[in-house]
């Protein structure tokens, strides 16, 4: 069983809330308080949650969801989006010769494919969504 840790994506400020243990308390309701290291923080309303996954790329940085991986060649070389769906992690190949109505490939995070400590995060979908063809989960 992997570490169960959390960051959190300010969307107003455009930053990561992540520095330290944090404490998340009235998430149902829309409002987030986090204590970081203790310290109570300002009550967040624009907040997104993202979850480790276990798993690190080729370069040692812990997978998130929301990160976007890439793998340059092979069969499943190109552009992926870690998400967490169906009560697990895993990955959308994100594919814009698809185009936004085609299904693009999916593979859980526990298929073997991403063990071969060759997949790199090269952002994520909060501060890069360029990366990315839409938000929409399949």
């Amino acid at each position: 069983m992997h570490e169960i840790k959390f960051r959190a994506w300010d969307a107003e400020k455009k930053e990561w809330l992540h520095n330290g243990l944090f404490a998340v308390i009235g998430y149902a309701v829309g409002a987030i308080l986090i204590s970081e290291n203790g310290q109570w923080r300002e009550r967040y309303t624009k907040i997104e949650l993202s979850q480790f996954t276990g798993l690190k790329d080729k370069n040692g940085k812990e997978i998130y969801e929301g990160d976007i991986l890439q793998r340059g060649d092979g069969e499943y070389g190109g552009t992926w989006r870690v998400l967490y769906s169906k009560g697990g992690f895993g990955a959308k190949e994100e594919r814009p010769d698809l185009g936004r109505d085609k299904v693009s490939n999916y593979y859980g995070l526990d298929c073997g494919i991403f063990h071969d400590n060759t997949w790199e995060i090269i952002g994520n979908q909060y501060e890069n969504p360029d990366f990315l063809l839409s938000y929409e989960e399949n």
